[in-house]
């Protein structure tokens, strides 16, 4: 990666002797961008595998199981309930 190489190029400079309060906090900058950018990468990773599995069959197979205990009816009425409460509040707020 780019700041790997900057990285190990500062240090190469500075291997012979000590490093001068500049090539400290260059040093540091360059850690800092190199965490950021691989915390970055990881969170693509984390994302490219939520967006390739497939969670259709998980919701169908929760939903039969909420009928067959009786509490899919509740929970439609509750989630109908709180939708009409959002809609009329956003109504008043724009009104």
């Amino acid at each position: 990666m780019k700041y790997e190489r900057e990285i190990a190029e500062l240090k190469a400079k500075t291997s012979g002797g000590e490093m001068t309060e500049d090539s400290v906090i260059e040093l540091a900058r360059l850690e800092s961008l190199l965490d950021a950018e691989m915390s970055k990468w990881k969170q693509y990773r984390l994302d490219n595998v939520r967006r390739r599995h497939n969670y259709m069959p998980l919701i169908v197979n929760l939903l039969q199981v909420m009928a067959d205990q009786g509490t899919l009816g509740n929970f439609y009425e509750t989630a109908k309930k709180k939708t009409e409460e959002l809609s009329k509040a956003q109504a008043a707020k724009t009104s």
